[in-house]
């Protein structure tokens, strides 16, 4: 349906650039319009430059951002493109402009080839860090005694994704697609806790576009303290357990204790 709405637009405007959002949906049908127009597809940019020939280049992260390659179409015509979210700075026009917003009708559905019957909320422990909602983080603090264990079992009560910094993921104790960081990934939750970050600017770099962050750390001058909205002084292996029996005694709301 969707597609069959735009295919219209396409023919009537020649765009030289669909803008779509990067994630399950947006991904997915940019490569079907992509297929119905026999057009070029670029998916997950994360930045937009203008060549020698004035068109433009499309920069994708790889090698878990640690590279960037470049991308510019061969021939002119229009190119399908997925933006990661929340990556990009807004863009303000230098000289006044008013959009024009097409209103269309929604076009006849496709024929249905598949068929839903469910719909699942992703498991915490392996959804993309990148579209996680809320994320606890390991940091270098949390391999003190019981401090990852705790920080785990926090995680998992609280329906949180475990993630961590380098060292952890240096170590083999998570994997480096749970990084964050220059040179892992940059997340945007509605809520990130760290456990044992110090917030060094490799670190940081990859969570400021987060909702709101919680810090727990030994040192109350912490550089990590500075990007939390609400910082928790004190030992892992005494703050966590408090917040993990809170956890698991919490009731749903009216329920008698």
């Amino acid at each position: 349906m969707y597609v069959s709405s735009i295919r219209p637009l396409v023919d009537r405007y020649q765009p030289s650039c669909i803008l779509l959002l990067s994630s399950s949906f947006g991904d997915d049908l940019g490569a079907r319009l992509a297929a119905e127009l026999q057009a070029p597809f670029v998916c997950q940019c994360v930045d937009f430059k203008t060549g020698s020939s004035e068109r433009p280049v499309f920069v994708k992260s790889s090698h878990r951002r640690m590279l960037y390659a470049q991308w510019m179409i061969a021939i002119r015509t229009c190119t399908i493109v997925t933006v990661v979210p929340e990556i990009l700075d807004p863009f303000y026009p230098t000289t006044p402009c008013s959009p024009e917003l097409v209103r269309i009708p929604a076009g006849p559905p496709a024929r249905q080839r598949i068929f839903g019957r469910t719909h699942r909320k992703g498991d915490p422990k392996t959804i993309d860090l990148c579209e996680a909602e809320v994320i606890v983080v390991a940091g270098r603090g949390a391999l003190h005694g019981k401090g990852y264990d705790l920080t785990a079992r926090f995680a998992d009560l609280l329906g949180a994704t475990l993630a961590c910094t380098r060292p952890l993921a240096d170590q083999g104790i998570l994997p480096f697609d749970r990084q964050i960081g220059q040179t892992g990934k940059a997340v945007s939750p509605k809520l990130l806790i760290t456990c044992g970050v110090s917030g060094a600017f490799e670190f940081t770099v990859g969570i400021e576009r987060s909702a709101k962050i919680i810090a727990i750390n030994t040192d109350a001058n912490a550089r990590i303290l500075q990007y939390a909205d609400l910082g928790i002084v004190g030992q892992l292996e005494e703050v966590l357990p408090e917040m993990i029996d809170q956890l698991q005694h919490q009731r749903p709301f009216g329920e008698a204790p």
